[in-house]
């Protein structure tokens, strides 16, 4: 019980940092009597407000600008997303005010959404069986994380399980997609094309998030660390099909040196490769999917985007791309994964997680 409390205390004092207190109330009984039923999780997991649905306003168009010093400065933190040789970057304290973004590539449709408490960025296929639906923000928590709505079906998603806890796509799994989070000087040095998300006066943000956008200013978290993105938080790995598997291997800054260094590992029979540097405020997996037996990967250094190579001659930059050698042009995969708060990953796998050693 006093765990409980201690978890809603946490979560209206966040919530008050960000809103006028009379935005946003935590209630025990929800405006809508049926929101209570149908659930695929435990009701007393589930944290329901009184503000509507996009009571915090996702961003639906979008706005971008070629990558420069103003729209992204050296010690942002922002996310990275690939898709046909196009870059995208969405900096954190945009993301952190809106908590979603719908966007789309040459017909791709997919949807970014972070979550402040638990500080899991995601990206995910936003197209479900041949149709494409925005998502927005539901203004309820599961373990104290972000629960996105589908609008075309008013389905319930929990965002670090990738999955649908209620509605018409319940227990339906998204399929996850690459991103990668690192600082701004990180994706200068790589990627000097980039477009960056920018503020437009399309996206509204009322009283509810006029003060986190003073605690998200210049790109800071609110208690961060301006050199590092990795403080406190875990880098998981997710085991087999996310909400069935209950199993995550974690990854902390302390694994890795200011160096690129890599792991090769096998984790719920797959190769994987886990890059990731201090310096460079990156961690990162791959999976080793070039079919050769005893395949060795090694750190390239000071040569950004490049940061490994084969035993082949392949290069491969920081999103998986193989920049050169026999393999140029094709990508390596990534299983699920996503930095969080600890507390986070003690709340989704309590009993499954497993810390790197």
């Amino acid at each position: 019980m006093l765990k409980s409390l201690i978890y809603i205390s946490f979560i209206i004092l966040f919530f008050n940092s960000c809103t006028k207190s009379e935005d946003l109330n935590v209630t025990s009984s929800p405006t809508v009597p049926s929101i209570k039923t149908g659930w695929d999780v435990p009701i007393s997991q589930i944290v329901f407000t009184s503000n509507p649905p996009d009571r915090i306003q996702s961003i639906d168009s979008p706005h971008f600008e070629f990558i420069n010093n103003e729209n992204l400065k050296a010690y942002e933190t922002a996310y990275v997303y690939l898709h046909k040789g196009i870059i995208k970057v969405y900096p954190e304290n945009i993301l952190a005010i809106h908590e979603i973004i719908n966007d789309e590539i040459n017909g791709h449709f997919f949807s970014l959404s972070l979550c402040p408490l638990t500080g899991s960025a995601i990206a995910w296929d936003r197209n479900i069986d041949g149709q494409v639906t925005e998502f927005g923000v539901s203004g309820h928590l599961f373990n104290d994380n972000l629960i996105p709505y589908d609008r075309n079906s008013n389905s319930y998603w929990s965002q670090m399980q990738f999955a649908s806890i209620k509605g018409k796509y319940s227990g339906r799994i998204l399929e996850s997609e690459f991103l990668l989070k690192t600082l701004g000087s990180t994706i200068h040095a790589s990627f000097p094309d980039a477009l960056v998300l920018v503020e437009s006066g399309e996206h509204s943000c009322d009283s509810i998030c006029y003060q986190s956008k003073g605690q998200w200013h210049n790109g800071r978290r609110p208690t961060g660390n301006k050199n590092s993105i990795l403080n406190n938080d875990y880098f998981g790995i997710i085991a087999k099909n996310i909400i069935h598997a209950d199993e995550a291997l974690l990854f902390s800054t302390n694994d890795f040196s200011n160096q690129i260094q890599i792991y090769q590992i096998t984790y719920n029979n797959l190769k994987l490769v886990i890059i990731g540097s201090k310096s460079n405020s990156f961690i990162t997996v791959f999976i080793d999917n070039t079919n050769i037996p005893n395949n060795e990967f090694y750190p390239i250094q000071d040569s950004l985007p490049l940061i490994m190579r084969d035993h082949l001659g392949n290069k491969y930059d920081i999103m998986g791309r193989a920049a050169e050698g026999p393999y140029l042009g094709s990508n390596l995969s990534s299983p699920p994964a996503y930095f969080a708060h600890q507390f986070a990953w003690n709340l989704f796998y309590p009993d499954n997680y497993t810390i790197f050693k």
